[in-house]
């Protein structure tokens, strides 16, 4: 895995080092003839304080260099699919600039939703029209909620070109009958519901 420094710490005054362990995986496949490479991400949690709109700088700059690394990295002739928890949704609002960061995070933050339709992402969701809003996050952190809670959706998959078409995208770990069974608690799987798509390239 390789980790996705935020090099900016350093320009920051009356601060103390914080390391930040988050990265991605990734794996070329050949399916039906065609090329693809596949990569997973789980960027940090975006956390706007009172009074300190830059605290979003973490997943801002995670975003971008995994933008210009799988740019630099990813073969001409791959589809590029990117999958992860992304703690970023298509309504997050950026911070403008100027802003006391290094280039070009000085200019402005851009959510990570934002960059990656900006750098020619698909988010395949958005390809098929759904009655339900896609909502993948949250539940209860000790997943005990009776009814699901989740609000926002966070969870994506992406792909570069977009897809020729989407047969079937949706989310799923969300309905009473996916939780554990008793006699004990009946828990969620996951605090997040996870999403599954068929997309033909």
């Amino acid at each position: 895995m390789r980790r996705l420094p935020v090099p900016i710490h350093h320009h920051w005054r009356n601060t103390t080092e914080v390391p930040v362990q988050r990265g991605f995986v990734a794996i070329n496949a050949r399916v039906a003839g065609k090329n693809y490479r596949i990569v997973n991400t789980h960027l940090e949690v975006r956390e706007p304080q009172p009074g300190n709109p830059i605290s979003q700088v973490f997943q801002a700059a995670q975003a971008f260099e995994l933008i210009g690394v799988l740019r630099a990295t990813t073969p001409i002739g791959k589809s590029l699919l990117v999958l992860g928890d992304f703690n970023s949704s298509p309504e997050d609002a950026g911070v403008p600039g100027p802003l006391p960061l290094p280039e070009p995070f000085d200019q402005g933050l851009v959510p990570p939703y934002q960059q990656l339709a900006a750098a020619g992402y698909t988010d395949g969701w958005t390809l098929r029209w759904h009655v339900r809003p896609g909502f993948t996050c949250c539940q209860a952190e000790d997943l005990l909620n009776e009814n699901s809670q989740l609000y926002e959706r966070i969870d994506l998959i992406l792909s570069w070109p977009a897809p020729a078409r989407v047969e079937d995208i949706r989310v799923v770990g969300t309905k009473h009958w996916d939780k554990t069974r008793p006699p004990a608690p009946r828990l969620w799987p996951s605090d997040h519901g996870a999403v599954a798509a068929e997309l033909r390239f």
